[in-house]
């Protein structure tokens, strides 16, 4: 959810403050101009939300992942606090009485920001990749065009960085942040439980409620009934027996409204 938020703060913001912007164009104004523009307060919103909702997101987004080295996932974690840092720090409005110095930070937090953040995805899309072939995967099965897609940004970055095509600077942007959105909707799609490491797609609801029965037997048999874990089995029971009832009584409403003959 928080990556969902980030993405969209961002989605709705930057092309906001564009739209407000007099005389702006994509083709020959790049990203970090509207923070110069007259409704840059609306693009500072945006960048500061969306970069901090971001960092927990790449984080949990990170410990899904399999077969990865713990030095390698501490290195991940840093990395993640750190760029989306600086994402979040491109929206602070410029200080015009400290120019050269704000324009130096502004350089950094940008190039930190924006390449930081395309070397991340890459990683993560191989990540996805190789932890979907592993038997002891339980998590989100991310599609394999998101992989093909975070790759393929990772080419976009480097022909940017030659060509410097300003519009592909937007195009780089956009396509980022789309495939972090892409990436917390198919983890969304997926976990329907807070059980850790639980994940099942909502055709699976009856498959869920025997597994939670199973888990209970077993605690029972060990004798932790009372053990706080099997009262968060119990809820879900309940919260999967409720969603089911909805479904059902949506499917009748429906009957009753187009009636088959």
């Amino acid at each position: 959810m928080l990556g969902l938020f980030g993405t969209l703060f961002i989605l709705i913001f930057l092309p906001l403050t564009a739209l407000l912007t007099p005389g702006f164009t994509p083709l020959s104004n790049t990203i970090s101009s509207l923070g110069w523009s007259t409704a840059n307060s609306l693009f500072g919103i945006g960048l500061i939300a969306g970069g901090s909702l971001l960092i927990p997101f790449y984080i949990y987004l990170e410990r899904q992942l399999l077969n990865i080295k713990e030095s390698v996932r501490g290195v991940t974690t840093g990395l993640a606090i750190f760029i989306n840092a600086c994402l979040a720090l491109i929206g602070i409005p410029p200080d015009r009485e400290n120019i050269e110095a704000f324009q130096a930070f502004h350089a950094f937090v940008t190039i930190v920001g924006f390449l930081g953040s395309s070397i991340h995805i890459v990683f993560y899309s191989i990540m996805m990749r190789q932890s979907s072939k592993s038997l002891r995967y339980k998590g989100p099965i991310f599609k394999k065009y998101l992989v093909c897609f975070g790759i393929f940004i990772g080419v976009l970055v480097a022909i940017y960085l030659i060509v410097r095509y300003i519009i592909l600077e937007w195009i780089v942007g956009a396509f980022m942040v789309i495939w972090a959105l892409i990436a917390a909707l198919q983890g969304i799609s997926f976990k329907i439980s807070k059980f850790q490491g639980a994940y099942h797609n909502k055709t699976q609801y009856p498959e869920v409620i025997q597994l939670f029965k199973d888990q209970i037997q077993i605690l029972d048999y060990l004798e932790n009934r009372n053990e706080p874990r099997s009262e968060n089995i119990k809820e879900n029971i309940e919260y999967v027996k409720s969603e089911i009832k909805k479904k059902a009584s949506e499917t009748r409403g429906l009957l009753d409204i187009f009636p088959i003959e």
